[in-house]
């Protein structure tokens, strides 16, 4: 029982310090977690997305920021999750807590660039309350 214990811990903590290929199972289980979340639009005809998935992989495995989980989504096919969040170039990379859009920024690739932006936004974010979802119906008049 402790070795399956151990074992789970293990690669829950894995999962934590790595770049994880977007699936849309996976993401909403993390917002439901109310988790801090960067999600990158990578491409393969992108120049920058190289250099920046490098950077990413890099500070997904630091210890530094452990609650954030880092998500990857190629460009040309999750055209639904562009259209939602307003994507229209490669290389951008969107920052949430929970359900909610916290931070956006196109073209960073350095780990510094990255870890600032990051920074700002879970700063920005910090001391607001939760925000409420959208109502489905307008008000009555």
């Amino acid at each position: 029982m402790k070795a399956l214990l151990l074992l789970l811990l293990g690669a829950s903590a894995a999962a934590a310090g790595r770049l994880e290929r977007y699936t849309p199972a996976a993401f909403s289980s993390q917002q439901q977690k109310d988790a801090y979340i960067l999600l990158q639009f990578n491409s393969d005809s992108c120049t920058v997305c190289p250099r920046q998935e490098i950077s990413l992989q890099r500070l997904a495995s630091e210890s530094s920021q452990p609650a954030v989980r880092y998500f990857k989504a190629t460009f040309e096919v999750e055209d639904e999750l562009k259209k939602l969040y307003g994507v229209s170039a490669m290389s951008t990379l969107l920052v949430f807590r929970g359900r909610y859009l916290i931070g956006r920024s196109a073209g960073l690739y350095t780990e510094d660039e990255i870890r600032a932006f990051l920074h700002k936004s879970m700063l920005e974010d910090r001391g607001k309350p939760k925000g409420r979802p959208k109502r489905k119906y307008g008000p009555k008049r």
